[in-house]
C-alpha cells in the first residue's frame, strides 16, 4: 500500500490571502477549488484550480492543487506534471510536497502501464519515480512515507523485471517447441513423400516385369512351332499317300517296278 499519498494537499487560504487580498480571482478560484476537493468533487476542484492559474500564471500553489486533484482522477501522468511545476518554487515546504506527491504519481502510473502490459512505459516510470523518492529523502531523510515508497517502487521494478524475463523465457521455449514440431512434420511429409515415391517406383518396376514377361512368351510362342490339329494331320497323310500313288503309277509307266528290299546278310 502506498502511504501517505495525497496526504499533503497544499490549502493556502491564508496566505493567498495575505499576498492578495479579497479581489484577486486567484484567490477565489483557489477557495472554491479546495471545497470541491473536501467533498471529493474533483473534477470540478480541477477547474477551479485551473482557473486560478489562468488569473496567476506565475503561482505555484495552484499546480499543486491540480496535481491532487488529477492524482484522484486517476491521471497519474498529468498529476505528476503538474506536481513537477508546483516543484519550481522557493517556498521548502511546497516544494517536498510537491516532490513527494510526484513521486507517488510515477509509482501509480508506472502501476497503471504494468498493468496494461506495456513493460517499457512501467520502467522508465518506476525508475522516475525511485529517482524522485530518493531525492526526497536526500532533502529529508526523516520522510518515513519516502523512504517506504521507495522501497516500494524498487520491489516493483524487480517484480516486473522478473516477470518480463520469466515471459521472454517462456516465449523462447514456445519458439524452440514450435520450431521442433515444424521440423518433426516437416521431416513426417519428406519421409511420406519418399515412401510414396518408393512405393511408385517398386510399382513401375513390377510393370516393366510383367511386360518384358510378356514379350518373352510372346517371343517364345513366336519360336516354338505351331501345335498341329488333326484335321491337318489327316490332310497333310492323304497329300502323302497321293504323292506315293502318283508316284508308282509314274515308274510303272516307265517299266520300273518297285524292288522290295532285303535284309543285308552280314
Amino acid at each position: 500500500m502506498i502511504k501517505g499519498q495525497m496526504t499533503r494537499i497544499l490549502i493556502t487560504i491564508t496566505a493567498s490571502l495575505l499576498l492578495c487580498g479579497f479581489g484577486d480571482p486567484s484567490y477565489f478560484s483557489n477557495k472554491r477549488g479546495n471545497d470541491f476537493y473536501k467533498n471529493e468533487q474533483y473534477k470540478n476542484a480541477l477547474r477551479e484550480y485551473m482557473n486560478a492559474k489562468n488569473a496567476k500564471p506565475g503561482a505555484k500553489t495552484p499546480d499543486y492543487n491540480m496535481g491532487a486533484s488529477l492524482y484522484k482522477l486517476g491521471k497519474y501522468g498529468m498529476a505528476a506534471e503538474a506536481f513537477a511545476k508546483a516543484m519550481e518554487t522557493d517556498d521548502s515546504e511546497l516544494k517536498k510536497d510537491a516532490g513527494f506527491n510526484r513521486g507517488t504519481s510515477l509509482l501509480k502510473a508506472g502501476k497503471k502501464m504494468e498493468g496494461e502490459k506495456k513493460a517499457e512505459d512501467a520502467t522508465k516510470l518506476y525508475e522516475e519515480a525511485i529517482k524522485q523518492f530518493i531525492t526526497s529523502l536526500r532533502n529529508d531523510p526523516t520522510d518515513n512515507d519516502a523512504r517506504h515508497n521507495l522501497e516500494l517502487a524498487m520491489k516493483q521494478l524487480k517484480e516486473m523485471k522478473k516477470k518480463q524475463q520469466q515471459k521472454k523465457k517462456e516465449e523462447q521455449n514456445k519458439k524452440e517447441e514450435e520450431k521442433k514440431e515444424d521440423k518433426k512434420s516437416s521431416d513426417k511429409k519428406k519421409g511420406d513423400q519418399e515412401t510414396d515415391k518408393s512405393k511408385k517406383t517398386d510399382e513401375k518396376s513390377n510393370e516393366q516385369k510383367q511386360n518384358d514377361k510378356k514379350s518373352d512368351q510372346n517371343k517364345t510362342a513366336e519360336k516354338q512351332p505351331k501345335q498341329m490339329t488333326p484335321k491337318e494331320a489327316k490332310r497333310i497323310f492323304r497329300a502323302i499317300e497321293q504323292d506315293e500313288k502318283d508316284l508308282r503309277k509314274r515308274m510303272k509307266a516307265h517299266g520300273l517296278e518297285e524292288t522290295p528290299r532285303t535284309e543285308r546278310d552280314w
